[in-house]
């Protein structure tokens, strides 16, 4: 192994944990940072592809919080434009009857009172408890940014204190609600994080849709890729050094210490080792632990959903229809059993329609998501993408036309106005975002996430530290908030006040 390079930090991973770490580190501590991309482009989810020359899809950020906006002021310097989406954001499909969301958890709060008033005091004190499990999340996460020994005397206090986030969010509903049909209301939106009700931890629940998403909504202005574009142009700016197609093989630990990453470049086979006591891993808590040996050290934790999306490009905008941006969840019953049991395409379903919220958008997109169970391409999973059988081709056909007739059938005539549809599956996810068996939101959102030390920015390793959605939450925000987490523990603290 060469040995001819030095860095002061590594990160591994450019999503926007890995590129939140890397500004703030360059920024406010003065280091030469090395991001390490084994994607032939940069940016992680925030990434765009085209398609038959017009379409252009983005694979993960669909929408985001209107408090999402200082995080990414921080990270666009203030040029991050934002299109909001229309006021009742998410419209929930479920047997027999149908919800709209409405921005503030004020104005959601009185909707709820009017459609069950009946448990008109239930909702407020759910909302009472709502805030308390966010905050018990709040102290968990922060506290797991610290050293061994403050986590491990705090962990036991937080839970003790805050029981509430580390109840599953069934649980949760039906401790405080009559209404089958009001738990469903609550509990639904649980694809923002991606793990069914029966195993969710109930804080994570209270902090993505009942928090985060309740003060309004919005789409990037240009698309995802627009954001990309300017926090890479602005971290170049800082010395930042980025490269892709450079595929990190092991995190070199001596003595308990950091002291390198040995690193492939994909694109000519050259094996290089770059020296550092600093590597800041945005690849995912379990191939972080793959890169030093110690994958066993998370048998504990429940194995993660991955997705199917479906993306469509369209010939006519799908306004005709009295769509206006907002999207649409559906669900094909009032209390799923895990939310993944069914086969894939009749499961629940989100719909975005980002041409609608993107006013630099030229054509019309549809993306589709479905969280799914990774066993669902078992049967294929190792094979090369050009040589997969006839069998995985057919399974994405069939998918596609139950995915296509679930549209049609809430909206009659949709089919014809398709013009161009390509199916992603667990499989996709495991060669582009190269998460383990296409883990799409990273570590399940799980009560035993939430007690797990290994869950968190810090890792047993001196020098090796955890960013993305893994050190804080699920989502593009979440991640880049585990970015900042992981560079509040690398930075001394001179530099975090001056940060």
């Amino acid at each position: 192994m060469v040995s001819d390079e030095e860095a002061d930090v590594v990160v591994i991973g450019s999503g926007m944990g890995g590129l939140a770490a890397a500004r703030t580190i360059a920024q406010f501590g003065g280091k030469r940072v090395l991001v390490l991309e084994q994607h032939y482009t940069l940016g992680g989810m925030t990434h765009e592809f085209s398609r038959a020359g017009r379409y252009r899809f983005g694979t993960g950020l669909h929408y985001m919080s209107a408090s999402a906006g200082p995080f990414l002021g921080f990270m666009t310097d203030g040029r991050a434009q934002l299109s909001p989406l229309p006021d009742e954001y998410d419209a929930l499909h479920f047997p027999g009857f149908d919800f709209a969301v409405p921005a503030t958890k004020e104005r959601f709060r009185e909707r709820l009172k009017e459609r069950f008033p009946a448990e008109s005091d239930a909702i407020d004190r759910f909302f009472r408890t709502t805030r308390w499990a966010m905050a018990g999340l709040t102290a968990r996460n922060v506290f797991a940014s610290f050293p061994a020994g403050v986590r491990r005397a705090a962990a036991p206090l937080v839970e003790w204190l805050f029981p509430s986030a580390f109840r599953s969010l069934r649980d949760q509903v039906a401790r405080s609600f009559r209404d089958p049909r009001l738990r469903a209301v609550l509990a639904a939106r649980w694809g923002l994080y991606g793990t069914p009700p029966a195993s969710s931890a109930f804080g994570c629940h209270a902090a993505v849709p009942l928090t985060f998403f309740m003060e309004g909504t919005a789409h990037p202005v240009g698309g995802p890729h627009e954001l990309n574009r300017v926090v890479l142009e602005i971290l170049r700016r800082y010395g930042v050094v980025l490269r892709s197609r450079q595929r990190v093989h092991e995190v070199v630990v001596e003595g308990g210490k950091v002291v390198g990453v040995d690193v492939e470049d994909t694109a000519t086979g050259r094996r290089y080792r770059v020296r550092t006591d600093t590597v800041v891993s945005a690849a995912g808590v379990r191939n972080t632990y793959a890169l030093i040996g110690q994958s066993h050290e998370l048998a504990e934790l429940p194995e993660e959903r991955s997705a199917v999306m479906l993306f469509l490009g369209l010939d006519r905008s799908p306004a005709e229809f009295g769509l206006r941006g907002e999207n649409h969840w559906f669900m094909p019953d009032l209390d799923e059993p895990d939310g993944v049991q069914r086969p894939p395409g009749e499961g629940t379903l989100y719909v975005s329609f980002a041409s609608l919220n993107n006013p630099a958008a030229r054509f019309h997109t549809v993306e589709l998501l479905e969280l799914v169970d990774p066993k669902v391409v078992d049967q294929w999973r190792g094979t090369p993408e050009d040589e997969r059988p006839d069998s995985y081709r057919k399974f994405k056909d069939e998918l596609t036309g139950r995915l296509i007739a679930r549209l049609e059938e809430r909206w009659p005539g949709f089919r014809e106005r398709i013009a161009f549809a390509e199916l992603a599956t667990p499989l996709s996810f495991e060669t582009y975002q190269h998460s383990v068996r296409g883990s799409f939101y990273g570590l399940a959102a799980t009560p035993q996430r939430l007690r797990s030390a290994r869950a968190g920015c810090r890792t047993p390793v001196k020098g090796l530290f955890v960013a993305g959605q893994d050190a804080w939450g699920s989502g593009v925000v979440g991640a880049l908030a585990g970015g900042l987490m992981a560079a509040n523990a690398v930075l001394r603290p001179r530099q975090l006040g001056t940060m």
